[in-house]
């Protein structure tokens, strides 16, 4: 798979890079929210997974999001964060969708799980299409994302 990774804190996403790259997967690495879009624009080939810190400098991760979703609706995006709730309720809010959600501090034997569960998304797509209706119930959502995603990653 190709990922592009936004983290600002060097050794995790070093950590991040090693482990996926360890699994066959070409990595590349963004350390802020600008540096990541403007990657992700000036590519010619498409990413299969962007990961992206929840709380960066320049631009936070939901901004990127909604960039990215504006240039590529279908792309898979995860969040790392430590404000699940938060990050969950945002999404819902701003992108009008639930993307992946792995809640720091994790282990990295979980994100490369997540990365490579292809299971997700066809499950995510149906949980997306009835967020309008749960929209404001942001504890119903994070428990049906918890259904779908890798255990312990949530």
């Amino acid at each position: 798979m190709r990922i592009l990774v936004a983290e600002d804190e060097v050794v995790t996403v070093e950590l991040y890079a090693a482990v996926l790259e360890e699994r066959g997967h070409k990595v590349i690495v963004t350390y802020d929210g600008r540096q990541c879009l403007n990657t992700y624009r000036s590519t010619n080939k498409p990413f299969d997974v962007v990961i992206l810190d929840y709380k960066m400098p320049l631009l936070d991760g939901m901004q990127v999001a909604k960039e990215i979703f504006k240039i590529n609706p279908d792309q898979r995006i995860i969040f790392t964060s430590a404000y699940v709730f938060d990050t969950l309720a945002d999404s819902v809010n701003d992108l009008k969708r639930v993307v992946e959600l792995i809640q720091k501090p994790f282990l990295p034997q979980l994100l490369v799980e997540q990365v490579e569960d292809a299971s997700a998304a066809p499950k995510l797509r149906d949980l997306n299409s009835a967020v309008k209706d749960d929209e404001g119930d942001v504890d119903r959502l994070l428990e049906r994302l918890k259904a779908i995603q890798k255990p312990k990653t949530i």
